[in-house]
């Protein structure tokens, strides 16, 4: 499957990303078009009130949806991150980020390094954006079935989910040209407090499905290299 893609359209179109990315706040700034297919699983999310956990991917534009999240639904919305390697690569992007209207939380290893994200979902009942496509190396996983091979998705999200009580609602973006993305909103999927291990692997493999679906039909968006 991936032999098949055309790579250069691939590296195209995270430059393209990466310099748009930049641009939030400065004079050359241009605001995005934006088509969202599958808004009225945001608005049921919303509407609960319990905050939102967003899984999101390394693909076209997928920054661009904290941003429009937080405009369109008025809530307070955080990236979670792990840190880059460079700090100072780290500071131009969590700037230019930040310019868009998006707060950046990094977390490593430490477990008590998510308790702000606890109290972010249930106590501000704010929405966090999380990538799932690229488990940190130190973390647990989940095994899943992935574009039909043996895949994995961080374990952290789903025990956040049982934890706050709040949907996981993946989200997926890709870049149709300059400042030109489309959003895709799935279904929100919720765990119980005391889900079983089969529970969370079976939400987690619908997560997984979802994902599969979506790199298909969008193989030179997933920036997975």
């Amino acid at each position: 499957w991936r032999e098949a893609i055309d790579t250069s359209q691939t590296f195209a179109s995270y430059a393209g990303c990466v310099a748009e990315t930049l641009t939030t706040g400065s004079k050359n700034y241009v605001a995005p078009d934006v088509q969202i297919f599958g808004g009225e699983h945001v608005r049921v999310a919303v509407a609960e009130k319990r905050g939102m956990i967003l899984l999101t991917m390394h693909t076209g534009g997928w920054e661009v949806a904290g941003p429009l999240l937080a405009e369109h639904t008025h809530s307070d919305v955080v990236l979670v991150m792990h840190g880059e390697r460079d700090p100072s690569a780290m500071h131009i992007h969590d700037r230019a980020r930040e310019a868009g209207g998006v707060r950046v939380i990094h977390i490593g290893p430490d477990p008590l390094a998510a308790l702000p994200l606890v109290r972010h979902l249930t106590e501000k009942k704010g929405a966090a954006a999380m990538q799932v496509d690229r488990p940190p190396a130190s973390g647990r996983v989940l095994d899943v079935k992935l574009l039909d091979r043996a895949g994995t998705l961080p374990e952290g999200p789903f025990r956040l989910a049982q934890l706050t009580g709040a949907p996981l609602l993946p989200v997926f973006c890709e870049r149709l040209g300059f400042r030109r993305y489309r959003f895709e909103a799935h279904s929100a999927r919720t765990l119980p407090r005391r889900a079983t291990p089969e529970q969370v692997r079976a939400v987690a493999q619908s997560v997984a499905d979802d994902m599969t679906r979506f790199l298909r039909a969008h193989p030179t968006q997933w920036f997975e290299f």
